[in-house]
């Protein structure tokens, strides 16, 4: 396993310029959305230098007792 890394400067690694907030970057390492996934080490998160950014990768789960409205706003956002 290679080093880590804090989540700023990988971040600058993996999208350059045009890299999220840090706000954004912790939503992004709560979630798991790295593979492998961040970790939190003291205060800061961590991520493995050769970490990368793949976002959700599963459907939310519908309760069966959902409303319509709420299946049809998570079926296509509106």
């Amino acid at each position: 396993m290679s080093r880590m890394i804090p989540l700023l400067d990988w971040a600058n690694e993996e999208f350059g310029a045009q890299a999220p907030s840090e706000r954004i970057l912790k939503k992004y390492a709560k979630g798991k959305m790295m593979i492998p996934p961040a970790v939190k080490v003291g205060r800061y998160w961590m991520v493995d230098r050769n970490a990368r950014f793949v976002g959700t990768l599963a459907e939310p789960k519908i309760p069966a007792n959902a409303s319509p409205r709420l299946q049809r706003i998570i079926a296509d956002g509106s």
